[in-house]
C-alpha cells in the first residue's frame, strides 16, 4: 500500500540516524496549482519526513536511495564512464568495504 510518494526531483537531501534506525528525507516546496486533490495527497509537497523501515535496516532503504539518485543523474548514453566515487558517496558506502570481487570492466 502506498501511503506517499515523492518524485526523486524534489528531494533535497537525506540523513540517516544508524541508532534510531530513522531516515529523515529533506523534500523541496512543490507548487503545483493544476493537481487533483487525490495527486496532493499522494505527493506531500516541502518540508522533512522520516521514514523508519519496519524488517529492514534503514542502511538498506538509503543504499537503494542513493543508487536511485545515482543512475537518475547519468545521460542516457551508453558510453559514459562509471563515476564510482560519486557512487559510492550517494549509497553512504566506501569501495573498499563494499568491493567483494575484484572490479572488471
Amino acid at each position: 500500500e502506498i501511503h506517499a510518494a515523492w518524485r526523486l526531483d524534489t528531494i533535497q537531501g537525506w540523513n540517516v540516524n544508524r541508532e534510531l534506525n530513522e531516515l529523515v528525507l529533506i523534500l523541496a516546496p512543490t507548487t503545483s496549482p493544476g493537481e487533483s486533490p487525490r495527486e496532493k495527497a499522494l505527493v506531500p509537497g516541502g518540508g522533512r519526513v522520516i521514514i523508519r523501515p519496519i524488517g529492514v535496516s534503514v542502511l538498506k532503504v538509503s543504499e537503494v536511495l542513493g543508487a536511485n539518485v545515482f543512475l537518475n543523474m547519468r545521460s542516457p548514453t551508453k558510453s559514459q564512464d562509471l563515476d564510482e566515487v560519486q557512487f559510492y558517496k550517494l549509497i553512504g558506502a566506501s569501495p573498499a568495504k563494499t568491493m567483494a570481487a575484484p572490479h572488471t570492466r
